[in-house]
């Protein structure tokens, strides 16, 4: 059997490995998220088996297709002595444009998670010590020594190691609090204790050698969604709350998630892919979550062996027709007889050619796409339940939708053209983009940031002549708000002075001013905006509105700075 033999070979026999495995988890899907972890690493074991099986199991023939019989004609010629003499050249046999293929995807897959092996290894010897986690380790029954690192290049937490198994904790964790602390450490030595890393090596080994095969990266993927639930699962097997443990992960995945190096290699914490997923399991009050036993894990195994074994051995056999055997005719006895001169006759088969009675037909031409994207705040939070509008600008479709509980918006099936889009949402400015081309059968990615809404007053100053001062002012304009955001309000005001002698002249107008309201609630580079007002009222508005004080907009119940418009009136009665 010739290498090419065996890589189609585990093409095929992988593919039903890996429906067995994706049937199998969908049976199971009420069922723990550990259980069906270990239904995964079983599968994908059994993935880096099959060519081994393949090329050791004796082979167990089933009948294929019938092969045609071949026209043979023998014609029998007296001859007086014939000598045969055999010579063996040894012929280079080239290797296969498909296995050189596979080889070059198989060797850049695995230099990939090489690099990123190394990178992980690198942040691990350069990461300083940072606590110690021995009783916590000795509850979970785990018998090895596990270090708590932390570094600055680690990206979130995470674990490494199998025979020295350490935790490495990214910056700034002397900030959090001790039950956050808490959690991410049961968290992480989950990992170390289920032995989490192995599972993820044979799944990175499964891509390498299956590299071309979509569905074993989509195992791949599986494997790591359910090795997290079922960490989770068991943090909460622990005693602590679900509420509060998804409050912790939705805030390192708000933190860190953008630090996530592309090459890390290690079990993470804060993954942001699947978010949404886990912290529903993780609300779910009736989500099975008790550990793997040994019974189960058996068992498991078992079954995937019970496949992997008659899977491999399984081969085709041909069936091939039994000729008869041709008349051959009578060798004269003489040993000198004389070759006759015979002419030969040359039998050919002949040639069917089938022609297709009608054109097949022509696909229907694709005329739609999809617009999806993400919504987010300055501070780089998600927005759910904001509108989402995309007006096809040469056409009369307009379409509508709300952002879901993780700011995503997803316009499915929409005609293919030029579209302009709108975000909108309470306490926000409104996000516009003019053109965002969606063509045919293509998904548009378009992701807005939407910044804080401006803040404006109003104040009214008085006066009569000659000098009689009244002023008034209009109660500040509140602006709307909605989600996490808290409109700024001004606590202190002063009033500015109309002098009498401006009154006398009938000097009156409108000063605009326009200023930033930092996150001490300080009016910042104040300046006049209209150019057509007496340049005393614009001082003495300047003057009175730098002694005002607000309290700041809070995004996410953070401090932030934003714009306000203020317009200061003189007016004389």
């Amino acid at each position: 059997m010739t290498g090419l033999d065996v890589l189609m070979q585990c093409a095929w026999k992988g593919s039903v490995l890996l429906c067995a495995g994706f049937a199998t988890n969908a049976l199971l899907r009420r069922r723990s998220a550990a259980l069906r972890h270990t239904v995964w690493t079983v599968c994908l074991a059994a993935l880096l088996a099959l060519p081994v099986a393949i090329l050791t199991m004796p082979e167990w023939g089933v009948l294929g297709r019938r092969q045609q019989p071949a026209v043979q004609v023998v014609q029998t010629v007296p001859v007086a002595r014939v000598t045969v003499t055999e010579m063996s050249v040894p012929v280079p046999t080239p290797v296969p444009l498909p296995a050189l293929v596979w080889m070059a995807g198989a060797a850049a897959i695995v230099l990939w998670f090489l690099l990123g092996v190394l990178r992980t290894s690198w942040i691990v010897r350069r990461a300083a010590p940072a606590g110690d986690a021995a009783e916590l380790s000795k509850s979970l029954g785990i018998g090895r020594r596990v270090r708590v690192l932390a570094s600055a290049a680690a990206p979130m937490p995470m674990t490494w190691g199998l025979v020295r198994p350490v935790v490495v904790l990214p910056s700034g964790t002397e900030g959090w609090s001790a039950a956050r602390l808490h959690a991410v450490l049961l968290h992480e030595l989950v990992h170390v204790r289920r032995l989490d890393l192995l599972a993820q090596g044979l799944g990175q080994a499964a891509c390498c050698l299956y590299w071309f095969h979509p569905l074993a990266w989509i195992a791949a993927r599986q494997l790591r969604d359910e090795r997290e639930q079922a960490c989770d699962d068991a943090v909460l097997a622990r005693g602590i709350p679900a509420p509060e443990y998804a409050g912790h992960l939705m805030d390192l995945v708000r933190a860190m998630a953008a630090r996530r190096g592309a090459w890390a290699q290690a079990p993470a914490m804060a993954e942001a892919s699947g978010l949404e997923s886990r912290v529903r399991a993780l609300l779910d009050s009736k989500r099975d979550r008790r550990p793997l036993n040994l019974r189960k894990a058996v068992a498991v195994g078992s079954v995937g062996a019970a496949l992997l074994l008659p899977l491999a051995a399984l081969s085709e056999v041909p069936q091939t027709p039994v000729a008869a055997a041709p008349r051959k005719a009578e060798v004269p006895s003489q040993a000198a007889a004389p070759v006759p001169n015979i002419p030969y006759r040359t039998f050919r088969r002949p040639k069917v050619v089938a022609m297709a009675s009608a054109a097949e037909p022509t696909p229907p031409q694709v005329t739609r796409g999809a617009l999806v994207g993400t919504v987010r705040d300055p501070s780089g939070a998600v927005i759910p339940g904001c509108t989402v509008v995309a007006a096809n600008t040469e056409g009369s479709n307009q379409e509508t939708a709300m952002t879901d509980a993780v700011g995503q918006y997803r316009f499915n099936n929409i005609l293919a053209g030029p579209y302009s889009l709108e975000v909108h949402a309470p306490g926000f400015a409104a996000f516009k983009l003019p053109q965002v081309q969606v063509t045919a059968g293509n998904v548009a990615l378009v992701n807005a940031n939407l910044e804080t809404g401006a803040v404006s007053q109003t104040l009214t100053v008085q006066g009569k002549r000659p000098a009689t001062v009244t002023p008034s002012v209009t109660a500040p304009e509140r602006i709307k708000v909605g989600g996490n955001v808290q409109q700024a309000r001004l606590v202190r005001q002063v009033r500015p002075v109309y002098p009498s002698e401006l009154q006398q002249l009938g000097v009156e107008g409108t000063v605009m001013l326009r200023a930033i309201i930092s996150r001490e609630g300080i009016p910042m580079s104040l300046r006049a905006v209209s150019s057509s007002v007496d340049e005393r009222l614009v001082d003495l508005a300047m003057d009175a509105v730098r002694q005002w004080r607000y309290q700041p907009m809070l995004l996410n119940g953070e401090p932030v700075e934003t714009v306000t418009t203020i317009d200061v009136t003189f007016t004389l009665q």
